[in-house]
């Protein structure tokens, strides 16, 4: 988990590589509610807490189609977003 409450899920690590999905804690981000395979992710491991770098590119965006709608997931004609980052995770049982 980290500072948000994000959560990575990793369900595989051989070769040097880091496998698993990721789940943001963020409402507003462009893939809130959606658990997603991580792949862009680089980072170092001490004991149980692992900092890592990101990057992504999403053509999704939650967003009011009118002032007074709800807000609902649109896709875009191309990228929304093309973040990097960093986060730090710590272990959680």
């Amino acid at each position: 988990m980290n500072e948000y409450g994000s959560r990575l899920h990793i369900t595989g690590t051989s070769d040097g590589r880091v496998e698993g999905t990721f789940t943001t804690a963020l409402g507003d981000s462009s893939f809130a509610g959606a658990t997603v395979p991580i792949a862009s992710f680089t980072g170092l491991l001490r004991e149980d807490t692992l900092h890592m770098a990101w990057h992504v590119v999403s053509d999704r965006a939650v967003k009011r189609p009118r002032p007074d709608a709800e807000p609902a997931e649109i896709e875009l004609p191309w990228a929304h977003a093309v973040l990097s980052n960093t986060d730090t995770f710590h272990r959680h049982a």
